[in-house]
């Protein structure tokens, strides 16, 4: 469970099938490998079972290794996210797009909201996919998958919370126990209980919204930046925005 929630909370570029990977034998250790990563594509949300990313572990539980997925659009925004740089000048082009596409982004917000102050409600769902927190010294901030969390957690009734219900769901099972794991990834249990109790949104990445709802986030007051990672057109049958 420990190595599934730090993999999920460190990869927030790349939608992990965490829930699907199993933690092997090996050796010298232990293996673990999600089970595959989604993607988004003009014919909609799809699926590969080649997934690069894997974790080696020794007998103790300790990382050994991290084969990181490789570098994209979204991990570079990413290293920008909460350092200050209000996005990357991309969002230019939302003034030009019209109907008929669909965008990713990745949003950035002045003040962390909580879930209840949290706009537009229609972009936050149990699946949504949420940072909780700022830049790290470590690596990327900490990263939730609403739809990951629910298909994973060890508390079946959890599929029907928020994102934040779910990725607090996950850390109140940690121990001190764990942070021999967990420094592996860049993580600490007080960095990942700090950001489960104060359930704060720093940002979101919002993928399939219309240039319309992207321009009302790009007007709204609280949001510091944007950085637009995908562009693609809807299939003729598709009900796009």
């Amino acid at each position: 469970m420990v190595v599934k929630l730090a993999t999920i909370a460190t990869n927030p570029a790349d939608r992990l099938a965490v829930y699907l990977g199993n933690i092997e034998d090996t050796p010298n250790g232990y293996e673990f490998h999600p089970g595959m990563v989604s993607f988004s594509t003009f014919k909609g949300l799809s699926t590969s079972q080649y997934v690069p990313y894997s974790v080696s572990l020794d007998r103790l539980g300790r990382v050994r290794r991290i084969y990181a997925m490789p570098e994209s659009v979204a991990s570079r925004a990413l290293l920008e996210f909460g350092t200050g740089v209000d996005g990357d000048g991309s969002a230019w082009i939302l003034k030009r797009l019209g109907a008929g596409v669909r965008i990713a982004a990745i949003v950035e917000y002045k003040k962390p909201v909580s879930e209840e102050g949290f706009r537009p409600r229609f972009m936050y769902d149990n699946s949504a996919r949420i940072l909780l927190s700022r830049a790290r010294r470590d690596g990327y901030p900490i990263y939730w998958d609403g739809g990951q969390g629910c298909q994973g957690s060890t508390t079946p009734a959890i599929c029907s919370g928020s994102p934040v219900t779910q990725f607090r769901d996950w850390v109140s099972k940690l121990g001190p126990q764990d942070d021999g794991t967990l420094r592996g990834f860049g993580l600490s249990v007080g960095e990942l209980r700090k950001a489960a109790s104060d359930g704060l949104i720093h940002g979101i990445i919002a993928d399939g919204g219309s240039a319309q709802v992207m321009r009302a986030l790009q007007r709204d007051s609280n949001v510091s930046g944007i950085w637009i990672i995908d562009i693609r057109p809807c299939l003729p049958t598709d009900d796009c925005p």
